[in-house]
């Protein structure tokens, strides 16, 4: 009997699919592992527990194949459990520095997320970058400092010699990168500081050498010179830029204030990366205000960081390297009417750019859950769940469910970390597609009130427009998109 290829690429997918989660999960526990070792001054070359796995094979004509995968994912183990250099803090899983590391050429950058900065002085390594909440921990650590790390009583990298710790801010060079990539001059500006912690000391340092007419911090408790209470906000609606250097909105949310009241408004920073529009960004394009996330100064400061670890300046990469992870770690929102061919622009996309695809109506319904008119609310709100939880991942192609524009909050998370690309397919498109299969739109009727109902959400939501005569164009318009 012969076999069907295609159902048995099929099963190979199936396969595939639990693989990678037990890989990824794999990989999870021996980086945490890795830590471990390095904390305790362990080597990382263990060859017995490679025995003991390969042990476990079990013998056939296969034997050898799979004694080769594992072999591998040792060998990938290991150089994930290296700490030559490695970025410290908390909440930093989701950090992009080991990619940009990656992209400068640096290998053995790890991450290790600790409560405090001890490994720095326990630790055997030759550079780390750190991060909230040890900055200030750093500086005292240290037993030698630049000249930007006294000022601001702040270091966020050091490198460790003969026992000693030296530490630098590079954050300050990465800020004045910042400031000059987007051609921000704070000279005669009244800027607003929220917050008074390590990196607001660090840009506030900047900024004075850069002659602003007026320099203040909107704070939760003010305790210094120039400090307000956030509440107090409204005194200073005349600023003209605003900063966020706190960790606020990284869950989402609403701003710490809202910015409509602000009467000469020129330009807001959050230094916030990822989501890489959080509130107080998503409230400034709102008003069509320029406004800018804290990666540019992310790979500013890394490129500093790399000269000083290994005496190369890349600062000519840093444009290129930026533009990358811009690229790279935004979703591809689909949005549009259903039987608009959002599912099909999904597919292609995905396997021009080489990016996981996620059909939320595919997810519903492998959930079991179906949309009738019935149950339209119980619907909507799982919609909105599953929508949300992929909303929050990076780098994927999403296409979305027709009625998602309908919750804000699904949107405000899609906007927040992903580019919306609205799939405008004309109402007389649509009517010809009409099959029954939809349970809100089975006649032409029931087509134009959904039509009616959602076409002004979906043009206000879009970043970009794209009209069924420019997909074979898709790849060209989303590369221009980034471009900018």
């Amino acid at each position: 009997m012969k076999e069907d290829l295609t159902f048995l690429r099929g099963e190979i997918d199936a396969v595939d699919e639990e693989l990678m989660k037990l890989l990824d999960r794999r990989f999870r526990l021996t980086d945490r592992v890795g830590r471990i070792k390095f904390a305790s001054g362990k080597k990382i070359e263990d060859s017995g527990r490679e025995k003991e796995i390969l042990a476990r094979v079990a013998p056939g004509p296969r034997r050898r194949a799979v004694e080769a995968v594992y072999k591998r994912i040792f060998s990938e183990s290991k150089k994930r459990q290296k700490y030559d250099y490695f970025l410290l803090g908390e909440n930093i899983e989701r950090s992009l520095s080991p990619e940009i590391y990656r992209l400068l050429g640096l290998a053995g950058y790890n991450v290790f997320p600790a409560p405090d900065a001890g490994i720095l002085t326990t630790g055997e390594y030759k550079g780390a970058n750190v991060t909230a909440p040890h900055k200030g921990a750093a500086f005292a650590m240290a037993d030698w400092t630049s000249h930007e790390a006294k000022v601001t009583q702040t270091v966020n990298t050091v490198i460790k010699k003969a026992g000693k710790i030296y530490g630098y801010n590079t954050d300050y060079a990465g800020f004045e990168a910042m400031l000059e990539y987007y051609r921000i001059d704070p000279a005669g500006r009244k800027i607003a500081i929220i917050g008074n912690g390590a990196t607001a000391r660090t840009i506030s340092a900047v900024l004075a050498n850069r002659d602003p007419q007026r320099l203040v911090f909107l704070v939760r408790s003010p305790r210094g010179k120039n400090e307000y209470s956030l509440e107090s906000f409204s005194s200073f609606v005349d600023s003209e830029i605003i900063i966020n250097a706190t960790p606020y909105g990284a869950a989402g949310g609403k701003p710490l204030f809202p910015l409509d009241g602000f009467t000469d408004l020129k330009t807001v920073i959050d230094l916030l990366y990822y989501p890489a529009r959080t509130p107080l960004l998503l409230e400034a394009e709102r008003l069509k205000v320029p406004a800018y996330n804290g990666l540019y100064m992310l790979v500013g400061q890394a490129v500093e960081a790399y000269k000083i670890f290994t005496g190369i300046d890349k600062t000519r990469d840093a444009e290129r390297i930026y533009r990358e992870l811009k690229r790279e770690a935004a979703n591809i929102v689909l949005i549009g009417m259903p039987y608009g061919g959002k599912t099909t622009l999904g597919g292609v996309l995905s396997k021009k750019l080489g990016r996981r695809f996620v059909d939320i109506d595919a997810e519903l319904a492998s959930a079991g859950v179906f949309l009738n008119p019935e149950n339209e609310g119980a619907f909507r709100a799982k919609e909105a769940e599953i929508t949300i939880r992929y909303a929050r991942e990076r780098g994927l192609v999403i296409s979305t469910g027709g009625g998602i524009v309908l919750n804000p909050e699904a949107m405000a998370c899609l906007r927040a970390n992903g580019i919306i690309l609205y799939l405008d397919t004309p109402l007389s498109v649509l009517r010809g597609r009409l099959d029954g299969t939809r349970p809100l739109a089975r006649e032409p009727g029931d087509l134009d009130r959904l039509y009616e109902e959602r076409a002004g959400l979906y043009r206000r939501y879009a970043d970009i427009t794209v009209s069924a005569g420019e997909i074979k164009q898709i790849g060209v318009i989303v590369d221009e998109y980034f471009s900018r």
